[in-house]
């Protein structure tokens, strides 16, 4: 019997696990509804099925305004093979999809990457790996858990020596809960759900899961956790809460924070200036200036900020930090067009001290001119999502940060992290 001879009917749970679906005997597909003791199911074959518990004749789910009626599975006597249909999908998992999950860890390491297969589930009616990652060189880093689900990469981590929380602000947009789903794993790697508590605490992690979203920024992340480990943690920690310029202290603050010795303890290359730190970006990189502020007087909320502009030909890339966090000059967007100040030489001149700066999340995000999809299409890496309006077009940005030991590890991320990534997706592209 062919799947077109069949329209939808209802059928016992018991028989659905000894026969399959009614049109082709398949196992694999998914439940788009389910209560008061019926599901209904689409098998891979495109045939919609109810399913009815023990003791329900009829469908409480109507199905093109019919309630289907419990009725005899139409290939009863032809019983299904569970573990051998199983065992045939995990085999049929195509390389191509293990290449997907390795290509985002040899970018999150750098380098080639020890992949062993853990696991698989199922997505979209399709049989998808689970992997877990090492490099072949020394790393703090184990990838346990790293999977994909078509919209979500899940990535569970273990740090070989913990690394304080306080120390993760650069990534602070992968931590938060996460869906149940078969791609993700609770118990080798729970989410951490108040990451401010954490952070404040000074609590030490180790295993850990993110739903990261793209592969890139589990990639990201990876190499975030990989470089932020190769630090001498505790004396961060002295210079900022146990040692500081006040003592030991609650909160990390501008005053109490020796910049200096903060720098030098993270490993900046630079030239250091009052209350200052000019970064020394990489020549091949895509940053010409990475200046640290230890106040930031550019935006009202204060806190640091750092000073960010790219070379000519460069966008900025998607970032695992709060795009609120992401300021522009209000002359540089579309705002400038209405806000004028006093005329010059004929010509208006808009006045940056009336609104000096703008967070990139209040941009209205649209996908603009043809010439301005295609810009961003062909750039090789993410994009930061300012870029999707239409009118901005500058390479000048102030991320305003909650206190110095945030901001000198955000220019850790950008010249450590974001630049080589960014680097390799360019390569590749």
């Amino acid at each position: 019997m062919t799947t077109k001879e069949i329209t939808t009917i209802a059928i016992s749970v018991k028989d659905f696990e000894e026969f399959g679906c009614p049109g082709c005997g398949g196992i694999f597909g998914y439940s788009s509804m389910s209560g008061g003791g019926a599901a209904v199911w689409h098998c891979e074959c495109e045939l919609t099925t109810v399913i009815l518990a023990d003791d329900i004749t009829i469908s409480p789910v109507s199905i093109n305004d019919v309630r289907p009626v419990l009725q005899e599975h139409p290939r009863k006597g032809i019983p299904i093979d569970r573990k051998k249909l199983i065992k045939e999908r995990t085999d049929n998992i195509s390389l191509d999809e293990i290449d997907h999950l390795t290509k985002w860890m040899r970018l999150a390491y750098g380098e080639n990457v020890k992949i062993k297969k853990v696991g698989s589930h199922s997505s979209k009616s399709r049989h998808l790996p689970i992997i877990s990652a090492i490099p072949k060189s020394e790393s703090n880093v184990k990838v346990t858990w790293f999977a994909q689900n078509y919209h979500f990469h899940f990535l569970g981590v273990k740090l070989q020596a913990p690394v304080y929380a306080t120390l993760m602000y650069p990534i602070i947009n992968m931590f938060g809960g996460y869906a149940l789903s078969g791609h993700v794993n609770t118990k080798i790697a729970p989410a951490i759900t108040n990451f401010m508590k954490h952070y404040h605490n000074q609590e030490l992690l180790q295993n850990f899961g993110m739903d990261c979203g793209d592969g890139y920024f589990s990639a990201l992340t990876t190499r975030y956790l990989h470089e932020v480990s190769k630090l001498d943690k505790e004396t961060i920690m002295d210079i900022c809460l146990r040692k500081s310029n006040y003592g030991k202290v609650d909160n990390i603050h501008g005053n109490s924070v020796d910049l200096e010795k903060l720098i030098k303890a993270i490993g900046l290359k630079g030239e250091q200036g009052y209350c200052e730190f000019d970064v020394s970006p990489d020549k091949e990189g895509i940053f010409s200036k990475i200046k640290i502020h230890e106040f930031c007087s550019a935006v009202p909320v204060g806190g640091s900020s750092i000073e960010v502009t790219l070379k000519k030909d460069a966008l900025l890339p998607a970032l695992t930090l709060p795009s609120s966090n992401v300021y522009v000059k209000a002359s540089d967007t579309i705002l400038g067009k209405h806000i004028t100040g006093e005329i010059k030489d004929g010509k208006e001149k808009l006045v940056d001290s009336f609104v000096p700066l703008i967070p990139t999340s209040f941009i209205k995000y649209k996908e603009g001119t043809k010439e301005n999809q295609m810009k961003l299409r062909k750039c090789p890496y993410p994009t930061h999502r300012c870029y999707w309006d239409e009118n901005l077009e500058t390479r000048d940005f102030i991320i305003n940060i909650p206190n110095p030991l945030d901001a000198t590890l955000v220019a850790l991320y950008l010249t450590k992290v974001i630049d080589p990534i960014v680097a390799a997706m360019s390569f590749e592209a």
